[in-house]
């Protein structure tokens, strides 16, 4: 009898462990995200002309072979893309605002974007949406209104935001820890 209950023990304890701690809560999202600022042929910059426009672009890859749902509704907009200047402080030494790519954004919020596998979500707003920037797409991923923005004058800025990112897998949603993302770059 004594056999069998260490018996019971090795088995019953070890299968109940391996349930219950190979149980990930939170699985690692198969994803990529990645924020740059592209030139005005598209290709990834940290140095631009005076005058010259510039694309913020956010991207989001699913790794996976399955549809990823990108929800939007835990995505902090508030300082989204917001501007700061490097170079020039206020009266209480923080950096000053020269304000974000649009005027109001909406991401999709009701049923969220769709990643199919292996491809990329691009969320892309130029500094100034006029003119227009031949195969740049004015956005993508999301609703802007913009005005027409002054070019910046030279000078070193940054750009900054922290958010948690939501998916839903296969009706299963997972949110990521809160990301930090920052793109220094120049005007010349």
């Amino acid at each position: 009898m004594k056999n069998r209950i260490i018996q019971f023990i090795w088995v019953v304890i070890p299968a109940i462990c391996l349930f219950a701690c190979g149980h990930d809560e939170n699985p690692e999202i198969p994803v990529t995200i990645d924020y740059q600022l592209l030139n005005s042929e598209g290709s990834p910059s940290t140095s631009f002309h005076e005058g010259e426009n510039f694309v913020f672009s956010l991207q989001i890859t699913n790794n996976s072979d399955h549809n990823i749902l990108f929800v939007t509704d835990d995505m902090d907009t508030e300082t989204f893309l917001e501007v700061f200047s490097l170079d020039k402080k206020d009266e209480n030494g923080n950096e000053i605002s020269f304000g974000k790519p649009y005027d109001s954004i909406f991401l999709i919020k009701v049923y969220g974007m769709t990643i199919y596998p292996k491809e990329t979500l691009r969320i892309e707003i130029p500094w100034n949406a006029y003119p227009w920037i031949m195969g740049v797409p004015r956005y993508t991923g999301a609703f802007v209104v913009n005005q027409e923005r002054e070019p910046l004058p030279g000078g070193n800025y940054t750009t900054e935001f922290s958010t948690p990112f939501s998916f839903a897998v296969e009706g299963e949603e997972f949110t990521s820890d809160v990301k930090h993302f920052r793109a220094s770059f120049s005007i010349e």
